[in-house]
């Protein structure tokens, strides 16, 4: 963020915020990476100052963008009909787990 400091308080907040969109959009390409060997190269490319200074480039102090894709989010649905199960076990003890299956009708 260092670069994208600006001594206009509404431009430097506008660039966070801008900033934030792109790490936000390119949140969609994550995943495990044990399981997405795939997600590896987002992974690096959002640890990497090239692709900060890339991503900078994409950022302007007058506008906003409504698509989805300047900001880097890969909204591609695969059809799916597996099962998800989350459970998390809190410090004291506590436990929940959820489930949820998606049908294939």
């Amino acid at each position: 963020m260092e670069p994208m400091y600006a001594e206009n308080e509404t431009v430097f907040w506008h660039r966070l915020v801008e900033t934030f969109k792109h790490a936000y959009g390119h949140r969609t390409s994550l995943g495990d990476i044990h399981y997405e060997p795939g997600v590896a190269e987002t992974y690096n490319n959002l640890l990497s100052s090239s692709f900060a200074a890339e991503t900078r480039k994409l950022i302007s102090d007058d506008r906003t963008y409504t698509d989805f894709g300047h900001y880097g989010a890969n909204f591609t649905n695969e059809n799916d009909k597996g099962t998800a199960n989350i459970a998390v076990l809190a410090p004291n003890g506590d436990a929940i787990a959820v489930t949820s299956t998606v049908n294939s009708q």
